[in-house]
């Protein structure tokens, strides 16, 4: 419409009308075009990564505005729409290895443990806890914040410094 300015500004308009919040994390994937995509001619699609917490998308998949799939068994999608899913998801696992990136699917406040689950969860890897915890830490990209009460004893909270942090290398 008129009163977006840019592709930014339409992913994060569409994205509050259906989803009626705003990303964590909102940046451009990649642009996908060509004549045969699309049967009916030529087109261009702008891909963005979207991140949130899962707890953000509960009410919406609870009031059938939002059906969640693994990411190994999505639906069948329309044209090339499901290379472009394989495009974005390959996007983020590589930014996970080097960004703070996976620290967006959590709340604003969160533990090591959690962010390494997400990390192991995005990047189909498995890591060790106290390599992982001493690496993530190591980056500088997380303020502690406070104790939070937990199963054997209180866990250190955190949260990012900057929205997104470069590590300039790979964790792992």
């Amino acid at each position: 419409t008129d009163k977006d300015r840019n592709t930014v500004d339409s992913a994060r308009r569409i994205l509050a009308d259906k989803l009626g919040f705003a990303p964590s994390h909102l940046e451009q994937a990649f642009t996908e075009s060509g004549p045969k995509r699309d049967p009916r001619g030529w087109s261009a699609s702008v891909v963005y990564l979207a991140l949130h917490p899962a707890a953000q998308l509960a009410p919406l998949q609870a009031d059938g505005r939002v059906q969640l799939f693994d990411i190994d068994s999505l639906p069948r999608l329309a044209f090339d729409h499901l290379l472009l899913v394989e495009q974005a998801v390959k996007r983020l696992r590589a930014k996970a290895a080097y960004t703070s990136i996976v620290a967006h699917l959590l709340p604003r406040e969160f533990t090591i443990p959690q962010m390494q689950t997400a990390f192991e969860q995005v990047t189909g890897q498995q890591v060790n806890a106290a390599n992982f915890r001493r690496k993530i830490l190591e980056t500088g990209a997380l303020k502690e914040t406070r104790m939070v009460p937990a199963a054997y004893r209180p866990a250190q909270a955190y949260r990012l410094v900057e929205p997104l942090t470069d590590f300039g290398y790979n964790l792992f």
